[in-house]
């Protein structure tokens, strides 16, 4: 069984600093959001297994930095 708990409310906590019994988080960006998410939430973006980047079809529309985005994730 696979369960993915996603964070859809914007809510005034980063979820990140609950167990909540996961085997892995993962950070997700969107292009149109940014890419200061990484440096915005830390504590998320140092315990994700993995960086899911989406929108990707707007990108060449935004100022959104892959590279950027790929050095600062650890």
């Amino acid at each position: 069984m696979i369960l993915f708990l996603w964070k859809i409310s914007a809510i005034w906590y980063c979820p990140a600093e609950f167990d909540i019994g996961e085997h892995a988080k993962i950070g997700v960006l969107s292009v149109t959001e940014g890419d200061d998410k990484i440096e915005k939430y830390p504590l998320l973006f140092s315990q994700a297994k993995a960086l899911v980047i989406t929108k990707m079809a707007l990108h060449p529309y935004t100022n959104f930095d892959l590279g950027r985005a790929e050095v600062e994730f650890p």
